[in-house]
């Protein structure tokens, strides 16, 4: 799947009906899930003021917006899980503050692209 031409490849997968999804599974997953969350969130915080790599923020909040979505369709998703809705506020957030023209964000871009000449 390309994420920035928007090509979708669809699967359909046949699961026997016998297979079951223990408990244990599912919390593992889940686990999962908010690490996944946990590492797109700060990877986007990072990334998006970041004068070299700002492109590949966008990545990462696409990813935390695929999940929301899957929840606002089935509120009863494995994906709904408790860090995911603060995650996409933080990040909209954020966005939208380091995108205000302050001095503040001009201090903050400015020792960013410092730190980034010196290595």
């Amino acid at each position: 799947r390309s994420l920035q031409q928007g090509n979708t490849t669809r699967l359909q997968v046949q699961i026997d009906s016998s297979v079951t999804v223990l408990p244990e599974q599912i919390q593992i997953l889940q686990q999962q899930l908010r690490q996944h969350i946990q590492l797109a969130t700060s990877n986007f915080l990072q990334l998006y003021v970041n004068p070299v790599h700002w492109n590949l923020a966008p990545t990462y909040k696409e990813y935390l917006e695929q999940f929301s979505n899957m929840v606002q369709k089935d509120p009863n998703s494995v994906v709904n899980v408790c860090n995911l809705k603060p995650a996409v506020e933080l990040v909209e957030g954020w966005q939208k503050t380091v995108s205000q023209d302050t001095p503040e964000n001009k201090k903050m871009v400015e020792f960013i692209q410092d730190e980034s000449e010196r290595r």
